[in-house]
C-alpha cells in the first residue's frame, strides 16, 4: 500500500487508502456505508443523538469516512459472520502525535451477550497496535 501524500508524515503507517473488512472467527467488521444509515438510526437512535434519525446517521457515516481517510479514526459496523443484522459499532480514535487511542463500543440489543463486542474490541485493539507500532 502506498502512503497518501495528503496524510501527515506521522500518520503514514496507517492503512487508510483501502480497507478490506476485518474478520475474526465469528465476526466481520467493515466501515459503515451510506446504506447502513437507516439500520443505525433504528438500532441506536433512542440512545445516541448522533443516530436520532436516518439523516443524522448518514451525517455520522460521512464524518466517520472522512476520519478514516484522514487516519484519525476507524469506525466499523460489527456483524456476525454467520449472518444476521449488525451486532454493534466499534470505533478507534487515534490521538494526534502520540501512539495512543480511544476505543468505543456500541452494542445493539441483538448483539448483547455472547462476547461478540468483546471479540470486536480485541480485533480493533490489535489494529491499533499494528497501526501505531
Amino acid at each position: 500500500m502506498r502512503p497518501d501524500p495528503r496524510i501527515r508524515l506521522d500518520q503514514r503507517r496507517l492503512p487508510v487508502l483501502s480497507f478490506a473488512p476485518l474478520e475474526t472467527r465469528r465476526l466481520a467488521l467493515r466501515p459503515p456505508e451510506a446504506a447502513d444509515a437507516a439500520a443505525l438510526a433504528r438500532l441506536f437512535g433512542a440512545r445516541d443523538r448522533r443516530f436520532r434519525d436516518t439523516a443524522a446517521a448518514a451525517s455520522w457515516i460521512a464524518g466517520a469516512r472522512r476520519a478514516l481517510l484522514a487516519g484519525a479514526a476507524f469506525a466499523f459496523l460489527v456483524r456476525p459472520r454467520a449472518g444476521g443484522g449488525p451486532a454493534g459499532l466499534a470505533e478507534l480514535a487515534l490521538a494526534p502525535r502520540r501512539p495512543a487511542g480511544t476505543l468505543r463500543l456500541r452494542a445493539a440489543r441483538p448483539g448483547r451477550g455472547g462476547g461478540l463486542m468483546r471479540e470486536a474490541a480485541r480485533r480493533l485493539a490489535a489494529l491499533g497496535r499494528e497501526s501505531l507500532g
